[in-house]
């Protein structure tokens, strides 16, 4: 348990959320003696995994959890689910009962011990109990690698209570190596999705959180600005660019504004960067975009790309900076290129004549988007909002105006 303390620490970790318990009292002792790291107690599991999926969005970097056997671990299945689903990489440490009562065969074993691994592993990068504590480095060392590369998301732990105690031997600890794609040696083939952009009139960018998580958000504003192509943005990434910036117009689909439906249903090419391309984002039968003859898609996960009901003109599974960055190279190198200025000025008309707040917001009752509009107004560069969900998720996301910090 020290152990993992001090190699989470060593790797930037800085801050721990649990829900202690019996089943974990080793490891959440080791964390809370661990000098340069602080635990944040939670009343729930589920509620510290959201916190530390928050943590992990916020930072772009890894959250991590503990949390004791059989309940405690369940309890934490919905938070895991939900950092499943929005590709938060988070790493999940779970107390377990002692491995001489651990059964394969039973429902449950010892005190309250269950086999969390088996109903975790559907929703996680990689989930494993560790049975030999010489492997705990390996199994760490993988989980986080799991956690953050290729499309990131959730990862688990599961450490029998005998094992949290154990005595390892530092000189005979299994390493875990990883294999890395070269991105120098890559060749994207381009060329046909340069001349579909080429020859578009109405281009829009639709980017995700993989903008982000592929530390590509300056790739993105070059794409954008040399362009000056449209760019809109999914659930998961409007606080990515700000409302400084000229090409970017909000949120799109079913929780964006009326000037974002306009543009969607009017473009004729989508350059899809780093978003799943939802069914609340793009429609029930990816309708919203009801012009386009073209679609270019950059997803580091394939399933995304050849999913039921999408077709993808120009599919790139491949890691979205090294797109961008070829793809913005090639632009430079060409000598003439669309500037889609008339386009975006369609959209900045559509955006004036579709105003969010207007003066009948406001007065009493209090009007949310009313409210909304003073707070992002007053609010510094640096603040973070936390939005519920329902209408309040809806009037967040269409009248706060991001800025830069």
């Amino acid at each position: 348990s020290e152990f993992i303390a001090q190699f989470l620490n060593k790797h930037g970790v800085k801050n721990v959320f649990m829900l202690s318990g019996t089943g974990s009292i080793y490891l959440d002792d080791a964390f809370a003696h661990q000098k340069g790291m602080r635990y944040i107690c939670a009343r729930h599991e589920a509620a510290a995994v959201g916190m530390a999926s928050a943590y992990s969005k916020l930072l772009n970097d890894v959250g991590v959890v503990i949390a004791t056997t059989g309940p405690g671990g369940t309890n934490a299945i919905s938070g895991v689910a939900e950092a499943w689903v929005d590709s938060a990489p988070v790493l999940v440490i779970s107390g377990q009962v002692g491995t001489q009562q651990l059964s394969e065969k039973v429902r449950t074993f010892g005190i309250q011990g269950f086999n969390i691994i088996e109903n975790v592993k559907h929703i996680t990068k990689y989930a494993v109990r560790v049975d030999d504590p010489n492997d705990i480095q390996f199994h760490l060392e993988k989980a986080i690698h799991k956690a953050t590369t290729g499309r990131p998301g959730p990862v688990w732990l599961d450490i029998p209570f005998d094992i949290q105690s154990k005595e390892i031997d530092m000189n005979n600890l299994k390493e875990f190596r990883p294999f890395y794609f070269d991105k120098e040696k890559s060749t994207l083939k381009l060329d046909k999705a340069l001349t579909a952009l080429r020859n578009s009139e109405k281009p829009l960018i639709v980017f995700g959180q993989g903008v982000r998580t592929s530390d590509s958000i300056e790739e993105l504003r070059f794409l954008m600005n040399e362009l000056r192509i449209p760019a809109i943005s999914a659930r998961m990434a409007n606080d990515i660019l700000t409302d400084q910036d000229e090409c970017y117009f909000g949120m799109g689909g079913i929780r964006g504004n009326l000037s974002t439906a306009e543009i969607m249903k009017e473009c004729d090419l989508v350059l899809a960067l780093g978003t799943s391309l939802t069914h609340a984002q793009a429609g029930p039968e990816y309708d919203y975009f009801k012009s386009m003859k073209n679609l270019i898609m950059v997803n580091i996960d394939k399933k995304e790309i050849t999913k039921k009901g999408l077709k993808v003109d120009f599919p790139f599974n491949v890691d979205l900076k090294l797109f961008l960055t070829e793809f913005n190279n090639k632009i430079k190198e060409t000598v003439e290129w669309n500037r889609y200025s008339g386009w975006l000025d369609t959209c900045k008309e559509y955006e004036e004549s579709n105003p969010i707040v207007t003066s009948e917001h406001s007065g009493n009752p209090i009007n949310s988007y009313h409210f909304l509009d003073k707070v992002s107004k007053h609010a510094k560069d640096n603040a973070v909002f936390v939005s519920d969900a329902g209408s309040s998720n809806y009037a967040v996301s269409q009248t706060l105006k991001m800025k830069e910090g």
